[in-house]
């Protein structure tokens, strides 16, 4: 029995590790299809697909036209590159995201005792000491919330 619980942790973890990847993930390329309404509206047929967003061609025109021996960071244009946040744990810097305002090692620690409002040690924006005044339901300092809104656009 301790091997299949062991087993539905494992699979939980993993699936947990990948959402939060999904989450903090930026969307470079969407192509969706477009239907027309055949039969009176009881089958469709495909007619196109339609790129909704893409963020690559920009990307890969940038690289073409610059010389090959320059340093791959000055390829990556402003739009695709992340906006940092702290870790509210630690405070260590990792991609922003009120959502998920922890780095791995942090989450794995909090997870165990589920405490969304657990008093915690730095501002998610700023990364300054928040003296307990953060938690995961609210990692953002009350004083940094409107610039972190713009900054962040949320």
């Amino acid at each position: 029995m301790e091997s299949f619980t062991s087993l539905d942790t494992l699979e939980n973890d993993a699936a947990g590790y990948f959402q939060r990847v999904i989450e903090q993930s930026d969307l470079l390329f969407l192509k969706e299809p477009k239907f027309e309404s055949t039969r009176l509206g009881f089958s469709r047929s495909y007619t196109k697909s339609i790129i909704e967003t893409d963020k690559l061609s920009d990307f890969f025109d940038n690289k073409l036209k610059t010389d090959t021996f320059v340093k791959k960071e000055t390829f990556i244009p402003k739009q695709l590159t992340k906006v940092l946040g702290f870790c509210i744990r630690t405070g260590r810097q990792i991609p922003f995201n009120s959502k998920l305002p922890m780095c791995d090692t942090a989450f794995q620690s909090w997870k165990k005792f589920n405490n969304d409002e657990y008093r915690e040690n730095n501002c998610h924006f700023s990364g300054e000491p928040s003296n307990g005044e953060t938690s995961f339901l609210k990692p953002i300092l009350r004083k940094n919330w409107t610039r972190a809104k713009e900054t962040n656009k949320f």
